[in-house]
């Protein structure tokens, strides 16, 4: 009885939001789209048990190419800054820096790689410095009246500074972004992520470790700027600890 209460009410509160994103103007194709990645998304982190904490995470990013005028080539290089604050009232937590060299190889298709430093406060640990270096491919899957469908495969080396072992994982995200109202500078932006050992080490086990689901708002004030603001859930497999799901603000500015 229990099992089927708790469908039906997802079944009601999936189509409340479906008609509220109908509502404000987004297509029905693409507010199905939207319902269907909170399905996948929200339902993969029901994996078990996990304590939950708040937090905050403010985005900086910036890409462009080498070029300049009408035909600026296909080699493209970005830059991103990131400050985590993963426990409401605590101080800052991580902080992450991730360059990259991209070559464009079509209109939809952009190969990159580069490398991340990622510096962690740990609970009672003192710190935890990491290195990255990260390969990726990054597809426009399609474009098409409701929205826009985008794919995003990274396959990163993790280095921690004194300890043993290199950690590999792959992460693999989709994403929609539904233009709202048909206007071309407002859009909701949904996307799910997952991450997924390939290797285990001293510290990490293989297999699934993480997954996240995005909901945003995209606004573009400028051709220059773009701010992304909204809500990410994060679901994390901890080795020997209970898991831990994080509720987490996010903002991101990214200058074009």
């Amino acid at each position: 009885m229990a099992l089927e209460n708790a469908i039906l009410n997802d079944g009601w509160l999936l189509g409340r939001a479906r008609g509220l994103l109908l509502q404000m103007g987004v297509s029905k194709v693409g507010s199905s789209w939207m319902v269907l990645f909170l399905v996948l998304g929200f339902n993969s982190t029901d994996i078990g048990a996990a304590e939950t904490e708040g937090g905050a995470w403010l985005v900086a990013a910036t890409s462009d190419s080498f070029g300049s005028g009408e035909n600026p080539g296909n080699w493209r290089w970005s830059l991103q800054g990131q400050l985590r604050k993963f426990t409401l009232g605590d101080g800052l937590r991580q902080g992450v820096i991730r360059g990259g060299l991209g070559y464009k190889v079509s209109s939809n298709v952009t190969l990159w790689g580069g490398y991340a430093y990622y510096h962690t406060k740990l609970q009672n640990f003192g710190t935890a410095r990491e290195h990255r270096i990260w390969q990726q491919v990054s597809w426009t899957v399609g474009r098409w009246g409701w929205g826009t469908l985008k794919s995003r495969t990274r396959l990163e080396q993790r280095f921690r500074e004194n300890r043993d072992g290199t950690g590999w994982w792959v992460r693999q995200l989709f994403g929609v972004e539904i233009p709202i109202g048909g206007r071309d500078n407002l859009d909701f932006i949904l996307a799910a992520e997952g991450y997924f050992h390939l290797k285990e080490t001293g510290w990490s086990d293989d297999g699934f470790v993480q997954n996240r689901v995005y909901v945003m708002l995209g606004y573009k004030p400028s051709r220059k700027l773009r701010i992304e603001a909204g809500y990410l859930n994060q679901y994390f497999r901890v080795r020997g600890s209970p898991n831990l799901m994080n509720h987490v603000a996010v903002v991101s500015f990214r200058f074009l």
